[in-house]
């Protein structure tokens, strides 16, 4: 890590007067640093830091940092890949384990990092990333120079988007070398879930059924038929629910052409 990455790391680092008391009985400062950051940022908190759609914490970026650093908390899922072989030529990059146990192929050499181990990437060696549990895990990463958030912000729409084809021209102007093509063989010698196909974050199936449950063709999710009748349960064609005759006589069983209905016997 460069001096400078340590000093703008310790500049952040600011004691504070009249400390404002949060509920949970711990100490919270409001101040603030000369470049407008908060000293103090709480774990999980979303509302001082951008959070994009996979999740990932930028809490201090390159334009916060004056190009310095670049600092993220990224999740990473049970079983699954987090980054395929990747490269970076423009910066290196300092790994964090904050929670669970964490996979990694570096250079070649594959090994297990647990919480409080830290894995360091030097430009221009290859590695990938992956979570071997089946419990989520937290890696606090810092790129030094700053400016990999930048990167993240354009790329990660595409992937939510699935416009995998524009990512390779964007992985050039950041100089990146990435290989999805690793990901089959990853997943294959580590034992972990092939990645989904599709359906949108929030959770509906990836084949197109609404969320809440009604069946994809589109009948009512209470129930009803998809072609149309009602859910009470009158034939599709149109009957009322009660139970007459689809052509139409009335209920109580008159002839559908018209006289009145016969009185029972005594």
């Amino acid at each position: 890590m460069s001096s400078v990455a340590r000093n703008e790391l310790r500049d952040l680092v600011v004691q504070y007067d009249a400390p404002k008391q949060t509920t949970g009985g711990s100490a919270m400062s409001e101040r603030l640093t000369s470049s407008g950051l908060p000293v103090h940022i709480p774990s999980g908190d979303t509302d001082s830091v951008f959070v994009d759609a996979v999740g990932i914490r930028y809490l201090l970026t390159g334009a916060q940092t004056g190009g310095n650093i670049t600092l993220l908390e990224i999740p990473c899922k049970p079983q699954s890949v987090v980054a395929p072989v990747h490269t970076h030529t423009l910066e290196d990059e300092y790994q964090l384990i904050l929670e669970g146990e964490v996979g990694f192929e570096l250079d070649g050499e594959v090994f297990h990092a647990k919480a409080g181990d830290l894995v360091i990437q030097e430009r221009n060696v290859p590695m990938a990333i992956w979570n071997p549990t089946d419990r989520p895990a937290r890696l606090l990463v810092m790129f030094t120079p700053g400016g990999y958030d930048k990167y993240l912000q354009e790329v990660t729409p595409l992937i939510v988007a699935g416009r995998r084809d524009e990512m390779s021209s964007v992985w050039v102007r950041y100089g990146l070398d990435i290989d999805p093509s690793t990901i089959p063989r990853i997943i294959r010698e580590q034992g972990l879930k092939p990645q989904g196909g599709g359906g949108p974050p929030g959770g509906g199936p990836p084949g197109g059924g609404p969320p809440g449950g009604g069946p994809p063709g589109g009948g009512p999710p209470g129930g009803g038929p998809p072609g149309g009748g009602p859910p009470g349960g009158g034939p599709p064609g149109g009957g009322p629910p009660g139970g007459g005759p689809p052509g139409g006589g009335p209920p109580g069983g008159g002839p559908p052409g018209g006289g009145p209905p016969k009185a029972a016997a005594p």
